[in-house]
């Protein structure tokens, strides 16, 4: 049953300041070994890790009890 519908979008330009800022330590806090493996450098690198990062938050958001629906 689906309850509610809604967009994640995540500034790439944002993403990849922090990227810039804080390097591994952003990164390993986000992602796991696999994902950054997965998410190889190149051209749409930033790009990449923006698209995982709206996918993870928005299944925390629908799995998560404690994160308002509205």
């Amino acid at each position: 049953m689906v309850i509610g519908v809604g967009i994640d979008i995540v500034k790439i330009e944002k993403l990849k300041e922090a990227v810039q800022k804080w390097g591994t330590l952003f990164l390993n806090r986000i992602f796991n070994s696999q994902e950054l493996e997965n998410i190889q450098e190149g051209r749409i690198y930033y790009q990449r890790l923006a698209a995982r990062f709206a996918a993870k938050e928005a299944v925390i958001k629908a799995l998560s009890k404690n994160y308002p629906l509205v």
